[in-house]
């Protein structure tokens, strides 16, 4: 009797750890397809013409992954890059040229052609400020972090080459959107961003104290309460905020933007010092 009771216990456990196993399998497959679209809406244009006075207008770029790319907004007023355009309108009493490269899905390995695209629409045109998010596409891709560290890298010298300030964005808690919440894969993908979250504030603080125009603008900590608030995300695509969550996370970052533009860098980085 003791014994079908040990192998009911047994065969019970095995059961669960199937069932877990299947369910991580599954959440793992969601996690990747979120981010598998590419289909971005175009929110160029000029912000904030109502401090337009002919010809003081500020250029910033949005770069990245998904985060910037418009995913998750219904509406093209409550995307992040616009938000961030028409917040930081508002910051500097200027008119904003947005212009937006970032793309759902690119990783690292992809800012080479993110930059080139941004050289071609600006035709040798200084752009003021950068902001970059990148990193979640890299760790939910498995970009080792020494190849990723140079995508990087060489991204901030370009861009600071251009004579842009650059502000970059770490990776955001990954257990905060609702289908990760108290899951194992949730705690695992959490330790994996806030990891990649401190090499990339490791590697561009290093940057910045050398003097070179960029800054870290902290995901990991301004967007830990998102956890908190599924009504921010996306009811279509739970993994991305949406209309609620993207002006919320914009305004977040505007003074960033707003500290970089004032920010003195040099435009000509040392490489062999990184």
């Amino acid at each position: 009797m003791l014994k079908a009771v040990a192998r009911a216990g047994v065969l019970g456990a095995a059961a669960l750890v199937v069932r877990e196993a299947g369910r991580t399998s599954s959440l793992l497959k969601v996690v990747r397809e979120s981010v598998d679209v590419d289909d971005v809406p175009v929110v160029d244009g000029i912000y904030g013409r109502q401090y337009d006075d002919g010809g003081n207008r500020l250029i910033l770029v949005t770069a990245g992954d998904s985060l910037l790319s418009t995913r998750g907004a219904k509406e093209e007023e409550n995307t992040a890059p616009v938000q961030l355009a028409k917040g930081l309108a508002d910051k500097e009493q200027r008119p904003i040229r947005l212009i937006n490269v970032a793309r759902t899905g690119h990783m690292g390995s992809h800012l080479k052609g993110q930059i080139q695209d941004l050289r071609e629409r600006l035709d040798g045109i200084k752009p003021d400020v950068v902001f970059v998010s990148m990193g979640g596409s890299d760790v939910r891709g498995g970009t080792p972090w020494k190849n990723a560290k140079i995508d990087y890298r060489d991204a901030v010298f370009d861009l600071t080459r251009m004579g842009a300030q650059v502000a970059w964005a770490t990776v955001p808690p990954m257990n905060a959107p609702a289908p990760l919440a108290g899951t194992a894969v949730g705690v695992v993908m959490r330790r994996k961003s806030d990891a990649w979250s401190e090499k990339i504030t490791q590697l561009l603080n290093g940057i910045s104290k050398a003097g070179y125009g960029v800054m870290v603008v902290p995901f990991d900590k301004n967007m830990a309460d998102f956890r908190d608030h599924p009504e921010w995300f996306s009811p279509d695509d739970p993994f991305h905020p949406g209309d609620m969550g993207q002006p919320v996370a914009a305004s977040r970052v505007v003074p960033y933007l707003h500290e970089a533009l004032h920010k003195v860098g040099n435009p000509h980085p040392q490489q062999s010092k990184f």
